[in-house]
């Protein structure tokens, strides 16, 4: 089950932020033009200064608005790419539809799927879709929401399996904090999901709290840690480099030495990358 949760719930999260709003606010890290083709980051886990995994998104815009009953929403397309460097293979390719919601401040996840080895799975919003909410003015401020979705998984030549998985969500606005990766030092929202997951099938429970640290202005996930369940501690990842509209983050020399970043760099290449 966690591998049809999280990667999708963590894909869902690292939407892009900001312009416009004041400077500590979590308005500030929200760009609602931030899905233009040519946009694209490149994020790694690392564990005692070496790579463990790689996250390689590219941002495009989306084909056509989504309408809303209103003026119609413009949409936002994102693909990310990931290498499990353990296993030394790539693990899987996520691509994503969001509706941009420029006026409330929130992208809204209308459709995803996931390709994992010789699985897939595809999942539609039912009814509201899943917000990833901006829309905070102060230090502290919390929302919840609740959502669902229809899953459709296959395995191998297997017939496809279906499930409506229910969520609640929790987002919390915790400030404005300064964070320094090898692409950079970054002003940032500080931005904290807590996800409660119920397979409506099955009954079973799962619990997910992913805090994502967003560049003020440029909208750039900087940082992103992820805690599944009860385990231990949780995966950190860092931006290694970015291209967002003209301007662009890369590690120094030093870094990608110090920290083996040539293969996650090669890798992003390979994937896409104009880097």
């Amino acid at each position: 089950m966690k591998t049809l949760l999280v990667p999708s719930l963590i894909a869902s999260t690292l939407v892009l932020a900001g312009c416009g709003a004041p400077d500590q606010s979590a308005m500030s890290c929200f760009n609602p033009n931030i899905y233009q083709d040519g946009n694209e980051y490149l994020m790694v886990e690392l564990a005692d200064n070496q790579p463990t995994n790689y996250l390689f998104t590219t941002l495009q815009t989306g084909n056509k608005p989504q309408s809303t009953g209103k003026d119609p929403l413009p949409l936002g397309k994102e693909l990310q790419r990931t290498w499990l460097v353990k296993s030394g293979e790539e693990g899987m390719a996520i691509s994503q539809t969001l509706a941009i919601d420029a006026e409330n401040k929130n992208f809204a996840l209308q459709s995803g799927e996931q390709d994992f080895l010789s699985s897939k799975i595809k999942r539609e919003a039912d009814g509201a879709p899943q917000l990833i909410d901006f829309n905070f003015a102060n230090k502290g401020q919390s929302r919840s929401s609740n959502f669902s979705y229809l899953t459709e998984s296959t395995l191998d030549n297997d017939p496809p399996q279906h499930v409506t998985l229910d969520f609640k969500q929790t987002t919390t606005f915790h400030g404005i904090e300064s964070l320094t990766t090898p692409a950079g030092t970054f002003s940032t929202c500080h931005m904290e999901l807590k996800t409660e997951v119920k397979n409506a099938e099955y009954g079973k429970r799962h619990q997910l709290t992913v805090n994502t640290w967003y560049a003020q202005q440029l909208g750039i996930p900087v940082q992103l840690s992820v805690l599944f369940e009860a385990e231990p501690s949780p995966d950190q990842y860092q931006l290694i480099q970015a291209k967002v509209d003209d301007k662009t983050f890369m590690p120094t020399q030093a870094d990608i030495e110090k920290l083996q970043l040539a293969e996650a760099l090669n890798f992003a290449k390979s994937s896409g990358s104009t880097l």
